[in-house]
């Protein structure tokens, strides 16, 4: 309560300065018309708390503020703007980003069930023959391949593959489960 009585009366204070140093500058300036001049006296001034030059340099400094504030309403604004399209565009790549996923997650899907087609038509071979077509398969495509059939299967075409391949292939499907029980 106390502080803002104290604050009503700077607000008054200053507004009732910065009154009289417009009037003494619009005075020092000429501003005035001859019908709105007070009547002066020799030393109409000499109780004043401000001389002209003063009021004149208040004037300027409150114009120069007031230019200021002026900018700073139109970068605002300039912001605001800026900031809309920013959020527009947030919400369009959020909706991309969304369109990309569903794409990955149905190729993915598809990926995989292709991969069960051929890695069934693998599982119904002789472990032999299926183990001489892996060995010239890439080592990744052949570790997805296998992690595709049931342990069974897999084992049999492991055993019946070339051992550096096979060694290649059981590291690559170790990692691949390793990094799916880490998701």
């Amino acid at each position: 309560m106390r502080i803002s009585s104290l604050l009503v009366l700077a607000i008054l204070f200053l507004a009732s300065f910065l009154a009289r140093a417009a009037a003494i500058a619009a005075d020092a300036t000429g501003m005035r018309t001859e019908s709105a001049a007070r009547p002066a006296a020799k030393d109409a001034n000499a109780g004043a708390c401000i001389d002209a030059a003063f009021g004149a340099s208040l004037l300027q400094s409150a114009q120069r503020v007031e230019a200021k504030e002026a900018r700073l309403a139109q970068q605002e604004q300039a912001l605001s703007a800026i900031e809309a399209r920013i959020e527009q565009r947030l919400a369009e790549l959020d909706g991309v980003r969304a369109e990309f996923t569903e794409a990955a997650a149905r190729i993915a899907d598809a990926r995989d069930a292709e991969l069960g087609k051929v890695s069934a038509v693998y599982s119904n071979m002789k472990p032999a023959q299926a183990a001489s077509i892996v060995d010239g398969m890439d080592a990744r495509f052949a570790a997805g391949l296998l992690s595709q059939m049931s342990g069974e299967s897999a084992a049999s075409i492991v055993a019946a593959m070339a051992p550096k391949k096979a060694y290649a292939v059981t590291v690559l499907m170790a990692n691949r489960a390793a990094l799916e029980g880490e998701r």
